[in-house]
């Protein structure tokens, strides 16, 4: 559903900015973080039994895309208090 909305918001693009409406942080942090994850969680099985030497190099990975999603979401509640 997050991608439709983003083909709608760009099809019925209208003068506001992108940057001043709080719902397009919570979607793109949404899609960020759930597209960064779901390969990590997939191969999860793999990286354990293959790559066990390097699962903090994923794990942080995994963190990294946590920290993005949460500024998003911060700079989403933000921009909607200051409406």
């Amino acid at each position: 559903y997050s991608i439709l909305w983003f083909k709608n918001l760009f099809k019925n693009l209208v003068n506001e900015s992108l940057t001043n409406n709080p719902h397009f942080y919570f979607v793109s942090g949404l899609i960020l973080y759930y597209t960064g994850t779901i390969f990590l969680f997939l191969m999860s099985s793999v990286i354990l039994e293959k790559e066990r030497a390097f699962i903090l190099d994923y794990w942080m990975l995994n963190v990294f895309f946590n920290f993005i999603f949460r500024l998003l979401l911060l700079v989403g509640i933000w921009k909607a208090v200051q409406k």
